[in-house]
């Protein structure tokens, strides 16, 4: 672990550098000058607490205790929520900026907290262990060979990401419409319809992540038959309760336009993208399968494709259709990136 916690920092660090060197193009190319340099600044604290974090969580994982992980994550939001509510409590939404700096705020304290209580679990989880040998390993070879790509693969992922987020109002706009008017809408379907559509994953997102070092003691012992039975029963447990959500989203989408999202009028949308957690919900499962059988670099792979594919679509499809474009644009990435990671998947343990 002090190899990972070493690692982790080393590459924190080099992006909060990257960062430094960059906030000025970021601010005033992807931001449009729409938040103060300062809160990127401020935005770097965080990426050491939070890669400390995820070392932490992935310790956890490995050792099958989900749920110190689940508690963490509960924290965070928890804790954003309670700073987000008291900025708007005390009325300080006013402006663009002090809306960025409660979220970032938010984001600060909950990952300072939430690595407090996971250092705290990891000191006492780490004296049982002591306890039990003295016997010293190094896995400084297997930490680099598996973390080196996929931190390389990461950058160009979520470069892509960024690229392909900042396109989309500017497609809209190419499209006819009002930078507002872009703006409203990429709002509507990614930070309102596709949050909801994403939230109820949770509730498999720990046997999601669980499957990962199950997994990967059956892969080191070569039982392909209990790989093959547990992909199985993932993926049709997984489809189950994925249609289940659609039917649940599609019957009560007018309940959940009225009463919780009030006048944003998402009914029609909430109804028309429901069948795309099918998808979502399976190739993140099947994500969590191919990491298990060390494919991690092949599902940063996959996704880096799929948003080249994602970006390439943006700027010929929105201008042209619009929204019915962007809608599309979702549907095929989806399927494309299950259909891709089922296929590797398939490839790999070769079930029928």
């Amino acid at each position: 672990m002090r190899d990972c916690f070493k690692y982790s920092l080393f590459f924190s660090s080099l992006s909060i550098l990257v960062l430094f060197l960059f906030t000025s193009y970021i601010s005033d190319v992807i931001l449009g000058n729409m938040i103060s340099i300062y809160l990127l600044y401020f935005l770097a604290i965080a990426l050491p607490i939070c890669s400390l974090s995820s070392c932490l969580n992935g310790y956890f994982m490995a050792t099958k205790k989900i749920g110190i992980v689940v508690v963490s994550q509960v924290l965070e939001v928890v804790i954003q929520i309670v700073i987000v509510f008291i900025f708007y409590a005390l009325n300080i939404f006013y402006s663009t900026e002090t809306i960025c700096f409660a979220l970032i705020l938010g984001l600060i304290i909950s990952d300072i907290c939430s690595f407090l209580y996971l250092i705290y679990k990891y000191f006492i989880d780490c004296k049982v262990y002591t306890n039990l040998t003295h016997t010293q390993y190094n896995f400084k070879n297997k930490i680099y060979r598996i973390s080196i790509p996929v931190a390389f693969t990461t950058y160009i992922k979520s470069g892509l990401s960024t690229l392909k987020n900042s396109l989309i109002p500017i497609a809209f706009v190419s499209y006819g419409l009002s930078y507002n008017e872009s703006l409203s809408y990429y709002g509507i379907i990614s930070g309102t319809v596709m949050t909801l559509l994403l939230f109820p994953f949770t509730f498999i997102q720990s046997y999601s992540s669980l499957l990962i070092p199950e997994l990967s003691t059956y892969n080191i012992k070569k039982d392909k038959k209990k790989i093959i039975r547990i992909s199985k029963k993932s993926l049709f447990l997984t489809c189950i309760f994925s249609i289940f959500i659609v039917l649940i989203l599609i019957i009560f989408s007018h309940w959940i336009d009225e009463y919780l999202y009030k006048t944003m009028s998402i009914e029609f949308y909430i109804r028309l993208l429901a069948p795309i957690i099918i998808y979502i919900y399976l190739d993140n499962v099947i994500d969590s399968l191919l990491k298990s059988l060390d494919l991690q670099v092949y599902v940063m792979l996959i996704n880096i494709l799929d948003l080249i594919i994602s970006i390439l679509l943006i700027k010929f499809l929105i201008p042209i259709f619009g929204i019915n474009g962007y809608i599309f644009i979702l549907y095929l990435s989806e399927i494309f990136n299950f259909l891709l990671s089922l296929f590797v998947l398939r490839k790999k343990i070769g079930a029928t």
